[in-house]
């Protein structure tokens, strides 16, 4: 085994190795940036919030909410008489399951909208078949008071700003130097985060998570990201909406409680995916797909993480 790693590193460092990383990075990067990893369906018109392209067929037209993150998730339907309610209905009442009244289109939404998601729907400009039924699009979003209790309920680790947390914890510890304090709380005196031995190149106050909580006073110690200057990135919110999407309806605030895998199953869904951030993939190509790259580690892997999220920047940083 040693041999065969001895053998395969020899090759990766030498200059063919290192041109094919860099040419297969590039590639999967530009599968990522093209929409394979996370999918999007090309028959959906791309609909910002303040646009208002009379060519949709509307369903349920939503109010724009200031306070709301961009869509970030997106259910298909199919046609009203492809629906397998539908069908059911049609061949007789005793045809229709329990399953029908639970996963009609209509209670599907009503359950989105009841654990707090908004949702607007509308039909696909593309006609499926002769008869011209067209599929139904709900893009979902969730408002940031939403997202934060959902955030506090499951615990969610957020990074905390290295200058916010260094300046408390310098206020804190500077506080419990005086003297009288000193001589009251000397058992819990505390001592700035430092490394006296420099064996880290890391500051102390880097790269440190919390759990977020609702009740904290002030949200300032979470760190902003640089995309949706929120405490929430891009991906937490794909994950907390997720997470409302697959919740029990029996919680306070309830989840929508669907089982996604089993909906498209039951041919109740036709798929179900997150959505683009347009501007944002925008930022990120310029940033990431260059062939100018002379390495595969010049790679903007802090920014694939704020938008694909660990996993996949995990991949491009190995």
């Amino acid at each position: 085994k040693a041999d065969v790693v001895e053998d395969t590193l020899d090759r990766v460092s030498s200059p063919i190795g290192t041109a094919i990383i860099v040419l297969a990075s590039l590639q999967l990067a530009a599968l990522l940036l093209s929409c394979n990893m996370i999918r999007r369906v090309p028959t959906v018109t791309d609909i910002e919030d303040d646009d208002e392209d009379k060519t949709l067929d509307f369903i349920s037209p939503f109010a724009k909410e200031p306070d709301a993150f961009d869509w970030c998730w997106c259910f298909i339907f199919p046609a009203e008489a492809d629906n397998p309610a539908t069908k059911h209905a049609e061949e007789g009442e005793e045809h229709v399951t329990e399953d029908d009244h639970m996963y009609s289109m209509a209670a599907i939404v009503n359950r989105l909208e009841k654990a707090g998601l908004e949702t607007c729907l509308f039909r696909s400009n593309d006609v499926d078949d002769k008869a011209g039924h067209r599929k139904v699009y709900c893009k979902i979003r969730a408002a940031r008071a939403r997202l934060e209790i959902e955030a506090d309920r499951i615990n969610y680790k957020l990074r905390l700003d290295p200058h916010v947390l260094r300046a408390r914890d310098l206020h804190v510890n500077q506080r419990r130097e005086l003297p009288g304090v000193r001589a009251v709380h000397g058992d819990k005196m505390t001592v700035t985060i430092t490394d006296t031995n420099n064996e880290s190149r890391r500051n102390p106050y880097h790269y440190i998570y919390g759990g977020y909580e609702t009740s904290f006073p002030d949200d300032s110690i979470y760190r902003k990201d640089r995309f949706t200057r929120s405490k929430f990135r891009d991906v937490d919110v794909v994950r907390l909406v997720t997470s409302i999407i697959e919740s029990p309806k029996d919680l306070v605030p309830p989840g929508a409680g669907l089982a996604l895998d089993k909906l498209q199953h039951k041919k109740y869904l036709i798929d179900a995916f997150p959505i683009h951030r347009p501007r944002y993939l925008r930022m990120l190509t310029r940033r990431w797909y260059r062939w100018c790259h002379i390495s595969p580690w010049t790679q903007p892997l802090s920014d694939v993480r704020q938008y694909f999220g660990e996993k996949i920047a995990l991949y491009f940083a190995w």
